[in-house]
């Protein structure tokens, strides 16, 4: 398996899109750490989503994804680089476990884009109220 960054175009039709496989570089983000399941699922689509948005902006420098959570996950970290090498972390409430069946409840999402050679552009959303951490990229 080896990770893969597809894009697409559909000839005749206003239709674009991309396609991302992590398959080692997920293996070496997660060979250190030992994450419940449910933390290793929503850690794995921020970084496929992280990749993804990575390709499609113009810019030359790192991304990153911040979600605060309030419940047993408290962050959740990725970092997409210019040549998409890509890190990512989990903070965990130590005297919270994580049941099987968890979905985290969002209170904050921030995304920054730095550059050595150009300030720091960041967007974020205030806490306003917990929401599923899926909405976060799409309107719920």
């Amino acid at each position: 398996m080896s990770d893969r960054l597809l894009k697409f175009l559909f000839h005749d039709a206003p239709v674009r899109g991309e396609v991302v496989r992590l398959a080692e570089v997920w293996q070496q983000v997660i060979e250190h750490h030992d994450y419940p399941a449910p933390v290793l699922a929503l850690l794995g689509q921020m970084t496929a989503a992280a990749a993804l948005l990575a390709a499609n902006i113009k810019f030359n420098g790192a991304l990153s994804l911040q979600i605060e959570g309030d419940g047993p996950v408290r962050l959740l970290v990725v970092e997409c680089q210019p040549d998409f090498r890509l890190r990512a972390t989990a903070k965990l409430r130590a005297d919270a476990p994580v049941p099987a069946d968890a979905t985290l409840r969002t209170t904050r999402l921030k995304a920054t884009c730095a550059s050595p050679s150009s300030s720091t552009r960041a967007c974020g959303w205030p806490p306003t109220r917990a929401r599923p951490a899926a909405c976060c990229c799409r309107s719920c």
